[in-house]
């Protein structure tokens, strides 16, 4: 299916493995121009690489830390002196440390603060003054079911994720209406399993949980539905930030996306 995203310009951090290098190559499928990011230079042009001959998508693999302001200053600058711009943002990291209260230092305190909250708060500053102009942009924040639930010993995690989950709610709502900006976050399901792992996207995330449990009944989908769900959330993500989705006139602020592809 196309999903309208031939020529756009996706952003992709954290993309050198994982969830991030996943969302890139689903976006280089669709022929988006792909930004890839991550902190080792080494990981980041192997996985660039991939994609590109996966793809034969234009791709660009730009090294950066996305805690540290000047590397994500200079990577939004790159990527829009080099295409004009930013249509698409996946604000994605690795998450905080583990621990209890009684074991988390200030100096972890504001490491988790820099990388689930500020480093989010500098991508989007970054990218979306340009989309903005052109009346169309996407932004795509991966979190985690701790924003819904919070889980034991992630004390880190389950305090400041909710400030990103609550201020791309609030951009959200200021920006659909009057730019047809878009900002989007993966949250955990609500109706999901009561042990409130599961992670996903409303009725298709229940659906892959079906789908899981009708594959083995007795193995407990667990985060994402296991790794045949987490496989499948780079096409969702990728449906997310489909040209159909807040175009003039197209839908109605506040409304859910509708979900057309796995």
């Amino acid at each position: 299916m196309d999903l309208g995203l031939r020529g756009k310009v996706a952003l992709v951090t954290a993309a050198s493995k994982g969830m991030g290098k996943a969302c890139a190559l689903e976006f280089a499928r669709e022929g988006a121009k792909v930004a890839m990011c991550a902190r080792t230079e080494s990981d980041l042009k192997t996985a660039a690489d991939e994609v590109r001959a996966a793809t034969k998508a234009d791709v660009l693999a730009i090294p950066a830390d996305v805690t540290k302001k000047d590397d994500v200053q200079a990577l939004t600058q790159r990527v829009s002196s080099q295409w004009g711009g930013v249509d698409i943002l996946v604000a994605n990291a690795g998450g905080p440390a583990r621990g209890f209260f009684e074991e988390v230092s200030d100096d972890q305190w504001q490491q988790a603060f820099e990388l689930s909250l500020l480093s989010v708060v500098r991508l989007v500053r970054g990218v979306l003054p340009g989309m903005q102009a052109k009346k169309w942009g996407r932004v795509l924040t991966i979190q985690s079911v701790s924003v819904k639930q919070p889980l034991p010993d992630l004390l880190l995690s389950n305090a400041v994720r909710p400030g990103t989950h609550g201020m791309i709610k609030t951009l959200a709502a200021l920006c659909q209406g009057q730019h047809h900006v878009q900002h989007r976050l993966p949250r955990p399901d609500p109706d999901g399993p009561a042990d409130g792992r599961s992670e996903g996207f409303g009725p298709l995330s229940r659906a892959v949980h079906r789908a899981a449990r009708r594959r083995d009944p007795d193995r407990p989908c667990g985060h994402a539905g296991g790794v045949r769900q987490r496989r499948r959330l780079p096409g969702l993500r990728a449906c997310l930030v489909r040209d159909g989705h807040g175009r003039p006139g197209g839908r109605r602020p506040g409304a859910r996306p509708v979900l057309s592809r796995a």
